[in-house]
């Protein structure tokens, strides 16, 4: 029973990992296992825990990218423009707008994965 209960305890995870919701997982338990109360209730905690522990991952590994890349890209367009000797953009739209707008891009996908991070919670599933 035990080897069959770790199972159990991964598919749990598996379901909350591509968002199923905390009562389709009971259901899911009730109906196809007959396990319910405490137990349920347990697996689905170590399945929310799990589940944060997941989308904090994903989300540092994300914002981090992220934020090099607020950091580079507005640089790599900057020198990019420069060698390319762009003229016909001007000065506002290639060497000003363009770089700061591609940075404060990244700079708002930072926010969004920092929120993730430090909430443990994911409007989506995890690897969407």
């Amino acid at each position: 029973m035990g080897k069959n209960l770790k199972t159990l305890k991964e598919q749990v995870i598996g379901k909350m990992h591509w968002d199923a919701s905390e009562q389709e997982i009971r259901d899911w338990l009730s109906e196809k296992h007959g396990i319910v109360g405490e137990d349920a209730d347990l697996m689905i905690a170590a399945g929310l825990k799990a589940k944060a522990a997941s989308v904090r991952k994903a989300s540092l590994l994300r914002m981090t990218v992220a934020a090099a890349a607020a950091a580079a890209v507005p640089l790599l367009l900057l020198l990019l423009l420069s060698w390319l000797g762009d003229h016909t953009t001007g000065l506002l739209l290639g060497e000003i707008l363009c770089p700061r707008s591609a940075g404060f891009g990244c700079l708002g996908y930072v926010g969004k994965n920092l929120i993730q991070v430090i909430s443990g919670t994911s409007e989506t599933a995890i690897d969407a």
